[in-house]
């Protein structure tokens, strides 16, 4: 389950509904915003309790109390902190009206809600969107990034001058290098798309497209440059090599 920004529409004389899956670790937060305060709860529940709400022959009142956490939709925005537990913890973020529980539940009501799932950042604060199973996804991307720009610094002049002179390999080490200014490239969107979605839960979806586009020519590239390797194609040479 990734952390976001999320909207949508629920509605009552439905039961419990399933919003999201969350991973939450230490002094967490959630904050909402909807449209109407006329009734709904938000429910918490772990795995295993949802499962017997899901999948049980429970009455109403015995799935609602099955929730690890629950909070009243008193007004049309608010943050609700989620105590910390021993050790991470998936819950589910389910949408529910106590009063559907009713012999003669009220009339129909639509709600439309933003949620946002935080987690605490290095400083404690819960205003990370990150899961705590994608914990220093950021940090690895941007550890990548650097490390292709401090190579092509290093070594691209070199190895610009390698393919314009030709020699033994030539085609494999241009194939190569091209496969990896796909590979690098496709690292600078996911790396764009992260920062943004640390900050709104939402990121930069269309970047997101752009480097699997990327990953995948980067990846067929290697094929190609393999294929040609292993029909002794990509061992000649396309200039005259004077060592």
């Amino acid at each position: 389950a990734r952390g976001k920004t999320l909207h949508g529409v629920t509605q009552t004389r439905k039961g419990p509904q399933e919003i999201e899956r969350f991973c939450f670790r230490g002094q967490s937060a959630l904050k909402y915003s909807v449209n109407s305060t006329n009734g709904g709860t938000l429910y918490l529940y772990n795995d295993q309790n949802w499962a017997s709400v899901s999948g049980g022959e429970s009455t109403c009142t015995e799935k609602l109390k099955l929730a690890s956490h629950f909070f009243s939709l008193e007004s049309t925005s608010g943050v609700l902190s989620i105590s910390p537990a021993s050790s991470n913890q998936y819950l589910r973020v389910v949408f529910a009206d106590p009063q559907d529980c009713d012999e003669i539940p009220p009339e129909e009501r639509f709600l439309s809600y933003e949620i946002q799932l935080l987690n605490p950042d290095s400083h404690g604060d819960p205003s990370n969107h990150f899961p705590c199973d994608d914990r220093g996804l950021l940090s690895f991307f941007r550890m990548v990034v650097i490390i292709y720009v401090v190579i092509a610094m290093s070594f691209g002049h070199r190895i610009l001058q390698t393919i314009n002179k030709g020699g033994p390999m030539h085609t494999a080490i241009k194939m190569l290098s091209i496969s990896q200014l796909f590979k690098a490239s496709s690292s600078v969107c996911s790396l764009i798309h992260l920062y943004c979605y640390s900050s709104d839960g939402i990121g930069t979806p269309f970047l997101v497209t752009v480097s699997y586009v990327l990953e995948g020519l980067c990846q067929y590239q290697v094929l190609v440059m393999v294929a040609s390797l292993i029909i002794g194609w990509g061992l000649s040479s396309s200039t005259v090599y004077n060592p």
